[in-house]
């Protein structure tokens, strides 16, 4: 799949991305002149891959940006676990976008560069992305407020999604997370199951 820009003046559309890659969770730049967004290019970051399909791991996710005018691709993240949901701040040049990092999915925030702090009044150095939360059961599609007073997400309790806020998410401080006995052990989906009920002979 492949992202798209449609103009609602002209009805037309014309693609940003153009690949054999799976491009998904498209998100605007305030200022317009970017899209973030979630793919399984790994390393292809520009999309050209001669490879074979089946030699590329595309359960693999990482965040990624596009210039919709020049269409260069720029990788933000490089992990061995999987993001998801990418938004842009709108007054801070930083990303909000869930991680399973610890097996269950988190919100973390991801500043770009380099940045002048209003409050402080000094320049802010960029920092390594790090966690906001550490639910149990994960949380997924964030959406901010246009000044960023207000995050809500969609979060797993009980028996199904439910809608949550996090109030002034920009000002939280990071969240410890420990990595879950499953992603510890990083179980693969072609891993052998053992059989453990009696054998068939009754023995």
């Amino acid at each position: 799949s492949d992202i798209y820009i449609f103009n609602m003046d002209t009805e037309s559309s014309r693609k940003v991305t153009d690949d054999i890659f799976t491009d998904s969770y498209p998100s605007w730049k305030p200022d317009g002149s970017q899209i973030v967004f979630v793919s399984d290019r790994g390393d292809h970051v520009s999309g050209e891959f001669d490879g074979l399909m089946y030699e590329h791991d595309y359960s693999q996710t990482d965040i990624y940006t596009v210039d919709i005018e020049s269409r260069d691709i720029s990788r933000v993240t490089a992990t061995d676990h999987n993001e998801s949901h990418p938004i842009w701040a709108n007054t801070r040049n930083s990303l909000f976008y869930t991680s399973d990092y610890n097996g269950v999915w988190n919100l973390f925030i991801h500043p770009l560069q380099d940045e002048f702090d209003p409050e402080s009044g000094e320049e802010q150095e960029k920092v390594e992305p790090y966690a906001l939360t550490n639910v149990l059961t994960g949380l997924q599609q964030p959406t901010l407020s246009g000044n960023d007073d207000m995050l809500i997400f969609a979060g797993y309790a009980g028996i199904g999604w439910d809608l949550y806020s996090i109030a002034n998410p920009l000002r939280m401080t990071e969240k410890k997370i420990s990595q879950t006995h499953y992603a510890r052990v990083n179980v693969s989906d072609d891993e052998k199951i053992a059989d453990l009920r009696k054998h068939k002979t009754g023995q």
